[in-house]
């Protein structure tokens, strides 16, 4: 039941909703007893789901309320009201750091006191066992008299309380601020990811913004893991390089590189501070109104367990389940960051290109009638001389064109050419290069690999599964782990296209997953308008293959139809996060909730 401003919630009586998250509800409520207001904050109703979570959530509530120090807020109280679990906290009458930062500059004198105030609050709760989990500026509270506080200790570890809520499918953090550590899902976490954390809030302070920030969770974990840290002074030369290498030790990748402790980090930033004498000279620290991304809110966000390659787990084989494990991103290898921004560039321009290209052929099904155009198919009709004059083609065509006639029976030099009709809009001279391409590749599955990969780089979901397809057809067993990944997840995408059924009639179906194979199906037939069927289809696929996140995707696209989009990109989230999910179920729901916000 939904907890509304005006009842009462025990002998408390709600007056104000402060804010909202995917995790909680918080209130200001009074009591008229004590007469005196307090802060509640109600968890998500699907926590109480395990019949058996009061019961832990009350044990967890237990340690954290014995926390008594300066700059924690206290809790007074914790129970449950109508089935949803609440603790009551006191109320801190002013502003959170969040707000403070859109607000105003903050100088020196004030980051320092954040710094200390909240390294004090982190190494008390550490001493006692406890870690935060979750520390970032909107967690940060100042209050009227200056004081400052550190809000929702061991929330986290309530809600991880929940063995078999939906709590046992996410991680609880904010992709901004995570660690890697606890982006990878270890349960073995220690101070270290608190530090990790307070590191990335010390960072904001001082550079204006955090190190990370994507249209995506799903990037940002990844940026958390893998990519080089955007070095402070590079963006701020103002900061001095002491201050930099404790920033930098902080948000070290590798636990065992930063601090070990929090009053380590604490006291080597002060020591930075005096061996400046005063850092920026007393200047005051500019920061944008937009420096964090995350909303005001309470947020939940779920990020993916993604483990670098020594500590990827075996995984099970397509025959065993829809949905395969995680498999490591590619690491980015340059840390430069003019080369990242030409990158980000050439992306941008590529994606405005290969969509102009594809403007002309059929419209498909879409999300939010924003996904790509399908191209035409690809190995189906009789092959042709693709070659027009050069003299009348762009460079790009002209010079493929040209290595095509030194290399007549060099498959690559086709494929070359195919990509460069692509590039500038000529889809039928491309599809009689690929043609040609792979009539001369012969039985090589990694010429069709690698064409699947070069149209699935361009989301070009059908003519990038044909392509995996006919490789799959030549792959002798084993196929790797990962490669599945990427066939799954182009026919899933091509499943609202009118190409899918041509695709399935020609793919080797017994090396297939049936439980896929009945997933893409009722995705078309989505597409199609069969709301009803699919609803029903969902209902079934929940009890023949339980535990498959797969599902889940379908899921959302139906409540997404159905116009609640809030409820489908919380699902999207959710499966981002989930230690169940596979990479092509993570890659789609990815895809997915980009689309949603277009």
């Amino acid at each position: 039941m939904p907890i509304i401003v005006g009842e009462s919630v025990g002998p408390y009586r709600l007056v104000e909703q402060l804010g909202q998250g995917g995790m909680a509800t918080v209130f200001k409520a009074y009591h008229s007893t004590l007469d005196r207001y307090v802060a509640i904050k109600a968890l998500h109703p699907a926590f109480s789901q395990d019949p058996n979570f009061l019961t832990r959530f009350q044990r967890e509530a237990q340690v954290v309320a014995r926390l008594e120090h300066p700059n924690i807020v206290p809790i007074y109280d914790y129970a449950e009201h109508e089935g949803r679990p609440y603790l009551v906290m006191k109320f801190i009458e002013g502003e959170t750091l969040k707000a403070r930062l859109k607000r105003s500059p903050i100088d020196l004198e004030e980051i320092n006191l954040v710094v200390e105030s909240v390294g004090a609050a982190l190494s008390y709760a550490h001493e006692k066992g406890i870690l935060h989990r979750d520390v970032k500026p909107s967690n940060v509270l100042i209050a009227k008299d200056g004081r400052i506080y550190l809000a929702d200790f061991g929330l986290a570890r309530m809600a991880e309380a929940g063995e078999s809520t939906i709590s046992s499918d996410m991680m609880l953090g904010t992709p901004q601020y995570i660690s890697p550590e606890q982006a990878q899902g270890r349960r073995d976490l220690d101070a270290g990811t608190d530090i990790y954390s307070f590191g990335i809030l010390i960072y904001e302070l001082m550079v204006g913004k955090v190190p990370y920030a994507a249209d995506t969770p799903y990037s940002i974990i990844h940026d958390h893991i893998f990519s080089p840290l955007p070095v402070p002074r590079s963006i701020k030369p103002e900061i001095s390089p002491s201050v930099e290498r404790v920033i930098l030790k902080a948000l070290a990748k590798d636990r065992s590189d930063r601090f070990t402790d929090i009053p380590s980090l604490v006291a080597a930033w002060e020591k930075a501070n005096q061996e400046d004498g005063q850092a920026h000279g007393g200047e005051t620290v500019e920061l944008s109104a937009d420096s964090t991304v995350m909303s005001e809110k309470v947020t939940i966000v779920q990020p993916p367990l993604i483990s670098p390659p020594e500590q990827r787990e075996d995984v099970l084989s397509p025959a065993q389940s829809i949905d395969q494990s995680i498999k490591t991103p590619v690491k980015r290898k340059s840390n430069r960051i003019w080369l990242v921004a030409a990158g980000m560039v050439a992306l941008v321009c590529l994606l405005i290109t290969a969509v102009a290209i594809l403007s002309s052929i059929e419209k498909r099904q879409e999300l939010n009638a924003q996904i790509p155009p399908a191209a035409p198919p690809v190995l189906s009709s009789p092959v042709s001389e693709p070659f027009m004059n050069p003299a009348v083609q762009p460079p790009p065509v002209a010079e493929a064109l040209e290595r095509a006639r030194q290399e007549p029976e060099n498959p690559e030099s086709y494929f070359g050419l195919a990509i460069a009709f692509l590039d500038v809009g000529q889809p039928e001279n491309a599809e009689q290069a690929f043609i040609r391409a792979a009539e001369l590749a012969g039985q090589s599955p990694e010429f069709y690999n690698r064409a699947g990969d070069e149209m699935r780089a361009r989301q070009i979901w059908d003519i990038s599964a044909s392509f995996y397809l006919e490789a799959l057809k030549r792959m002798p067993d084993p196929v790797p782990e990962e490669w599945w990944d990427n066939l799954y997840q182009t026919l899933y995408l091509s499943a609202d296209m009118p190409r899918i059924k041509d695709l399935l009639h020609k793919a080797p179906l017994e090396r297939l997953h049936p439980g896929f194979v009945e997933l893409v199906n009722e995705r078309t037939a989505l597409y199609q308008g069969e709301t009803a069927s699919v609803a029903k289809a969902i209902d079934r696929f929940s009890r023949q293959y339980p535990d498959t996140p797969g599902i889940r995707l379908l899921e959302s696209e139906l409540i997404y139809k159905k116009g609640d989009v809030e409820k489908a990109k919380q699902i999207l989230s959710l499966l981002i996060g989930s230690p169940k999910s596979s990479e092509w179920v993570k890659r789609v729901a990815d895809y997915l909730l980009t689309k949603t916000k277009n």
